[in-house]
């Protein structure tokens, strides 16, 4: 991204990443999700890529049931 209403300026790039699935009576199967921020112009994982990473928790979103990582490399 050059811009990112989450992560301001970049470059970067933007990955949102699965990490859970919560199963609920009422709701069934919810997901939770990483929104993370690889700083620089890095490769884009590809769709269903399984990758781990390192960062920042920046903020929660219970609602939406996601949270924000900054700065995050692969381990």
């Amino acid at each position: 991204y050059e811009f990112d209403h989450d992560f301001g300026t970049g470059p970067g790039v933007k990955v949102v990443v699965t990490v859970a699935s919560l199963e609920h009576d009422l709701f069934g199967s919810t997901e939770v999700d990483a929104i993370v921020e690889f700083p620089g112009s890095g490769r884009v994982p590809e769709r269903g890529e399984s990758i781990a990473f390192n960062g920042t928790l920046t903020a929660v979103d219970p609602l939406m049931r996601n949270f924000t990582v900054r700065a995050a490399t692969r381990t």
